[in-house]
C-alpha cells in the first residue's frame, strides 16, 4: 500500500480516529495519575528550565511543520528540502 493509500485510509476511517482517540485518551489520564502523586509536581516544577521551554516550543512547530507537509504533500520536512537544523539536540520525527 502507497503512502497516499495509507492516508486516505486514515482519514477515510472513522475506526482509526477513534483508536487514536481512545489511546490519547488513555495517556492522558496515565500522565494525570503520576502528577497526582504525592511531590511529582514540585520535583518536575524544579527541574524545567527557560531553555527546556523553548526547545519545547521548537519541536512544537518542527510537529506541526511535518504534520502539515505530510498531509497536503506527501512529503516529510528533510525530504521537501527544508532545514530544520538548529542549536539543540536533533532527532527523527517519529510517530
Amino acid at each position: 500500500m502507497s503512502k497516499a493509500e495509507d492516508l486516505q485510509s486514515l482519514v477515510h476511517n472513522p475506526l482509526h480516529r477513534r483508536d487514536f482517540a481512545k489511546k490519547m485518551a488513555t495517556g492522558a489520564l496515565a500522565i494525570a495519575g503520576v502528577a497526582a502523586l504525592p511531590g511529582s509536581v514540585e520535583l518536575l516544577a524544579q527541574s524545567i528550565t527557560d531553555v527546556d521551554i523553548l526547545n519545547f516550543a521548537l519541536n512544537l512547530e518542527y510537529l506541526e511543520g511535518e504534520f502539515y507537509s505530510v498531509a497536503t504533500t506527501g512529503q516529510r520536512l528533510a525530504d521537501a528540502g527544508v532545514g530544520i537544523t538548529g542549536k539543540g539536540r536533533a532527532g527523527a520525527t517519529t510517530g
